[in-house]
């Protein structure tokens, strides 16, 4: 029996809301002050993007879960592989798009930030962009 979940907003929103949290961990700025820099939308849309990737990992994970393990015959079992392996392929996957996906990302983003608004920019900022 194939399991379906209807929760495609709710990853919508919540890698929004995930890819915000991450993106203010240690930052001083105020809200208003980043979201009038370019660069505050780069880092949003990057990080939005690997955390709906992540979500959607874990969602075929559990649906494979799901699948091969029933929850009601084998409780243990399937508790004990979503705890263990969902974290572990998570944190595998978090890794490697972070060193490969949002490099090029960012970059596309930064450029077009950079022809944007470069009017508004200084002259070190402008240097620093390239």
């Amino acid at each position: 029996m194939q399991t379906v979940y209807k929760d495609f907003w709710i990853r919508i929103i919540g890698s929004l809301v995930g890819s915000q949290v991450v993106d203010f961990m240690g930052r001083l700025e105020s809200f208003f002050n980043k979201i009038t820099s370019g660069f505050y939308y780069a880092d949003l849309l990057s990080g939005f993007i690997i955390a709906f990737i992540l979500w959607k990992m874990v969602r075929r994970f559990t649906i494979l879960l799901d699948t091969k393990y029933d929850w009601l015959q084998h409780t243990f079992l399937h508790c004990t592989a979503a705890s263990l392996l969902s974290p572990v392929t998570s944190a595998l996957q978090s890794l490697w798009l972070n060193k490969y996906a949002q490099g090029p990302l960012e970059f596309v983003w930064r450029k077009l930030a950079y022809y944007n608004f470069k009017k508004n920019m200084t002259d070190k900022e402008i240097i620093a962009a390239k």
